[in-house]
């Protein structure tokens, strides 16, 4: 069992700053759990203290059975992966795996075995003798991947460890990550900045803001069903529409559900705009409108030109409803009818549906 607990755990520095505040998480056995958020936001701080690299100031961390809180990071059965790979750069590929197993009294026949299966596993056994300074940053990463690997650890931290790669091997690496997970079965705990990077390789995402949890699931329940405004425009791309409504609610919807044709039995609200900017991503166009209710993104194949006057449809089902004074969402059936029955009295916005027709200026 290598499930990981936090419980209550609490960091502060001597300074008197508090990076991670009364954290409680469960991180699943055998989980691909990835840790993101914003820089500065406490992810890296809370591999960390799971590792064993910092001291937690309050609370207890166990992984599987045991309580780890005052544990060497030798002794809690975890292998780490650093953003710049942490490898011995005047040793060939083979010394750097050999190199831990030597230090922990592995026997030469143990080695040997550990060694070869590892670098079967991350393609790199055409390259036992070369250096680091001879191989691209791919290779470099996997030789950091088998050196933790060979430990057979019950836990992977890995933090940031495609970020120094470009764009097209990120791409390769977060693939071949997904399926040595998938062949490990081991638990994975990787740290990103990068909300797209955790979509495409977590099985499980916790979301962190200022030291703190703002919410934890898979990736189709963060991004379909947010629970603050934080979470709703950190994940996507682009991130969710908010827009206020005052002294009614922030109301939100992706600019991939935004319409520039009216849509069959529609039943929604519609916005007049302006278009401001447009962004040509191939197939797609994502476009900066300015409305009565501010700036808002659509994502869409139809074609329109900078400084076309449209009319925008997003239909009731694809409407989220956060509070304005604490940005929670709103789920309460009775308020969002009560929202919807307010908003047509709106300027420059008009509800529609198939009973009737709440118009103001357009």
């Amino acid at each position: 069992m290598s499930a990981i607990h936090l419980d209550k755990v609490s960091k502060t520095y001597p300074n008197g700053k508090t990076v991670i505040d009364y954290l409680q998480l469960e991180i699943r056995d055998c989980s691909f759990t990835v840790l993101v958020g914003p820089s500065g936001c406490g992810k890296t701080t809370a591999l960390r203290l799971i590792a064993g690299l910092e001291e937690v100031t309050a609370g207890e961390i166990h992984i599987g059975e045991r309580n780890v809180t005052k544990a060497e990071p030798g002794d809690r059965g975890i292998a780490m992966v650093f953003q710049n790979y942490a490898i011995y750069p005047h040793m060939t590929v083979r010394k750097n795996i050999e190199f831990g197993l030597k230090n922990q009294g592995f026997p030469k026949d143990e080695i040997k075995r550990r060694v070869e299966h590892v670098v079967n596993l991350v393609g790199l056994q055409d390259y036992m003798n070369a250096k680091p300074s001879m191989l691209s940053g791919g290779q470099r990463q996997r030789i950091a991947l088998s050196r933790a690997i060979s430990k057979n650890p019950q836990v992977f931290l890995m933090d940031e460890p495609l970020s120094n790669l470009d764009a097209k091997l990120r791409n390769q690496m977060r693939s071949e990550l997904i399926q040595l997970h998938h062949n490990l079965q081991s638990t994975f705990v990787f740290v990103t900045h990068d909300q797209v990077e955790a979509m495409t390789m977590g099985t499980d995402i916790v979301i962190f803001n200022e030291g703190k949890v703002m919410q934890n699931g898979t990736p189709k329940q963060v991004y379909n069903d947010p629970d603050n405004v934080f979470v709703a425009t950190f994940i996507g791309d682009p991130g969710m529409n908010i827009v206020l409504l005052p002294n009614i609610c922030l109301l939100g919807f992706r600019p991939q559900k935004v319409k520039l044709m009216k849509p069959a039995q529609f039943q929604g609200i519609v916005l007049s705009g302006k278009i401001v900017l447009r962004e040509t991503l191939g197939l797609e166009t994502l476009y900066h409108v300015s409305t009565s209710l501010g700036a808002i993104v659509v994502k869409s194949e139809e074609d329109r030109d900078f400084g076309d006057r449209v009319k925008v449809y997003i239909t009731e089902e694809d409407l989220y409803y956060f509070d304005e004074a604490s940005d929670q969402r709103i789920r309460d059936a009775q308020q969002i009818r009560f929202v919807l029955n307010s908003i047509s009295y709106l300027e420059g916005v008009y509800v529609e549906n198939e009973h009737q027709v709440h118009t103001t200026a357009l």
